[in-house]
């Protein structure tokens, strides 16, 4: 089968789909993806062809304190995605796209070939779209106000011919045979809300490879992991606040990623018991640790789950208060706020997580979940299915 897939270049939603992508190919699938220059040498690793963005290989959304600092640049992408599947979809014979690469499935139509939608995050439907859009980005509200909807949407699409009036209504109205979501349906919010049509496998974990080596042999019995993800990480003070929180405790080790941006060198006398890096292999920390504080982003709370984690959320943006939320509600963690974070609270937090037989109880359950889900071949076998039924 020729499998086309696609993506706009957001981190969070293009790292899940690479492991699919190396499983089809591995099937024997002839798979192209289209991205930007940026993911050219990741893509290709996974065996699949890279095809840049028609017109624009070098777009990149370039970032300040975690948003895209050119907002209407970033509205970019969608048209980009649409623009490159009309020039090189005719090709293939199905298309496969991240739900934010919405303006695919106006593409597919106009080529008249199949469709599979992938979630990164929780699936949307109208039934939760309101209680998945919670957030402070003001970008993000805006699509709260009939007005502004329908200029960003205008912004967004131009001329793209889309199924319904605007992109909201386009992620949770327009619906694919075939949709595929990274994560499990106990885990979903509002599982009930959506039909055969979805399909929750479960993460898709992978090995990544690193020459870092980090000395766990050295560590305390209980090992803290902290991270706050890829895009929002340069944060001095909150990484202090971790340091005094958890210096020196006994049988406690930190192993904390900061980001290559961050000047480790200001954070001032590092403990002992800390080992801080820009970078870590995170699925090798995550089996060594049992405490993950995290900025709450799908992939990083699927990961720590599935080895066993318990979760301490700090959501900062998007989608992480809606999976904050959810944290919650199945008393797998807490969720504390950026804003009102001290090195007090870290610590009796952790404290109160680690001793509470019942969240640790409820962590294994879902450990164990997600590790029967093997989301990678399930999807795999769902794709093969749908391409084999009648258009």
């Amino acid at each position: 089968m020729r499998i086309l897939m696609v993506n706009v270049p957001f981190s969070g939603h293009v790292n899940p789909t690479l492991l699919l992508a190396r499983k089809l190919v591995e099937r024997g699938h002839s798979v192209s993806y289209i991205l930007t220059n940026q993911w050219k040498e990741k893509i290709e690793e996974t065996g699949a062809a890279f095809i840049p963005y028609h017109n624009a290989a070098n777009y990149e959304i370039v970032f300040k304190n975690g948003k895209p600092r050119n907002f209407l640049c970033a509205l970019k992408a969608w048209k980009y995605v649409y623009n490159t599947i009309l020039k090189v979809g005719y090709k293939f014979d199905l298309l496969i796209y991240e739900f934010f690469s919405f303006t695919a499935f106006s593409a597919a139509q106009k080529l008249n070939i199949k469709t599979v939608r992938l979630f990164s995050t929780f699936a949307v439907s109208r039934e939760n779209i309101g209680s998945i859009l919670i957030s402070k980005n003001k970008e993000i509200n805006l699509l709260k106000n009939k007005f502004m909807l329908r200029v960003v949407t205008k912004l967004v699409c131009g001329k793209i011919p889309l199924v319904t009036p605007n992109i909201l209504t386009e992620i949770t109205d327009v619906s694919p045979d075939l949709n595929i979501v990274f994560t499990t349906k106990e885990f979903q919010k509002d599982s009930n809300s959506f039909n055969g049509k979805y399909h929750f496998v479960g993460p898709l974990i992978g090995i990544r490879v690193s020459d870092l080596i980090i000395p766990f042999d050295q560590m305390g019995k209980t090992i803290i992991y902290v991270s706050l993800g890829t895009l929002q990480n340069q944060n001095l003070a909150f990484y202090r606040k971790c340091m005094e929180a958890f210096k020196n405790k006994s049988g406690v080790s930190v192993v904390m990623s900061v980001g290559k941006n961050t000047d480790i060198a200001k954070l001032g006398n590092i403990p002992s018991n800390f080992y801080i890096y820009p970078f870590v292999p995170q699925l090798e920390v995550l089996q060594k640790s049992t405490l993950f504080i995290t900025h709450g982003g799908m992939n990083s709370v699927n990961e720590g789950l599935f080895y066993g984690n318990a979760l301490m959320v700090i959501p900062l943006d998007m989608d992480q208060f809606a999976v904050a939320n959810r944290v919650a509600e199945m008393r797998i963690g807490v969720i504390l706020e950026m804003d009102k974070v001290t090195s007090d609270l870290l610590c009796s937090q952790a404290d109160d997580i680690l001793a509470d037989s019942e969240i640790m109880k409820n962590v294994k359950k879902m450990s164990d979940l997600l590790n029967l889900c093997d989301g990678g071949n399930k999807a795999v076998d769902l794709i093969e299915q749908i391409q084999s039924t009648a258009f």
